[in-house]
């Protein structure tokens, strides 16, 4: 299963990105407020 995805480090923070998403560029905010929000993934056209 680890060989499906790709570790990656931003600003100290651990992504797990998917081998076939790789090539796909994404922006990664928060949402949410201080301890009830979560990273928002999108990907960009």
């Amino acid at each position: 299963m680890e060989e499906e995805y790709h570790k990656e480090e931003i600003d100290g923070i651990t992504f797990y990105i998917r081998n076939q998403m790789i090539d796909k560029a994404y922006s990664i905010n928060w949402s949410g407020f201080w301890i009830f929000g979560g990273f928002v993934v999108r990907e960009l056209l």
